[in-house]
């Protein structure tokens, strides 16, 4: 997506050439700012969009569907654990707790897993 933001512009028109630019496709009349917000943010829900990508040259955009609760924490586990083999089950079964108490506060973003993740890795590596 690409869009030109002068000095002088309106939320409304920014948002606009979001749509049109993401979906392809003239923005209907909304009536309303608030209208035309709540739309996008229900059209783009369950997508990132990849913007950067475009920004960077990039032909096409990258559209990245969100991660699912179990895609999720593998995701996070996987980071924080990694290879480490924990034997005893009522800690294995405690970290998971922990982790999933730490994965909801992260809202599913995988670059907030990762980040996270090698954080709590650290602690695991001797």
């Amino acid at each position: 997506m690409s869009g030109h933001v002068s000095q002088k512009y309106s939320v409304d028109t920014i948002l606009r050439n979001i749509w049109e630019s993401t979906f392809k496709e003239d923005c209907p009349n909304f009536g309303s700012l608030e209208g035309l917000q709540s739309a996008l943010q229900e059209k783009l829900k369950g997508e990132r969009i990849e913007m950067a990508a475009k920004a960077l040259g990039a032909m096409n955009p990258i559209l990245l569907r969100e991660l699912d609760d179990e895609q999720f924490m593998s995701l996070f586990i996987s980071n924080a654990i990694g290879d480490a083999k924990i034997y005893d089950n009522h800690m294995k079964g405690r970290l998971i707790s922990i982790g999933n108490n730490i994965a909801t506060k992260l809202r599913r973003s995988p670059l907030a897993a990762k980040i996270v993740a090698a954080q709590l890795r650290r602690t695991l590596d001797p």
